[in-house]
């Protein structure tokens, strides 16, 4: 499938606002998410199984630094380049106004 925007996000433990992110990016034409979930202790990863244009991407971090995070944001659109695709890069609990 050819996708025109791709959603890149960081999660943890969002359970809380599963819903009514994925309500808002289907609101701003996202076609498919890539969510790196660190380790998230609710039920965050089950809620967004249940989608099939969300794609759950696991990792690790100490939780102490953003170094991973930095590394993930900055080298994850990478696997789109070349495609004719939009990429958003954020954490889950951020919003595009």
């Amino acid at each position: 499938m050819k996708y025109k925007i791709v959603l890149y996000t960081l999660a943890y433990n969002e359970s809380d606002t599963v819903e009514y992110a994925v309500d808002y990016w289907k609101a701003l034409g996202v076609d498919k998410v890539i969510c790196y979930n660190n380790e998230s202790t609710d039920d965050t990863v089950e809620k967004l199984s249940k989608y099939d244009w969300i794609e759950i991407r696991n990792f690790r971090s100490d939780g102490m630094t953003d170094d991973l995070h930095a590394i993930i944001k900055n080298s994850c659109w990478k696997e789109q380049k070349g495609k004719d695709v939009w990429c958003i890069i954020c954490d889950f609990d951020e919003w595009l106004y």
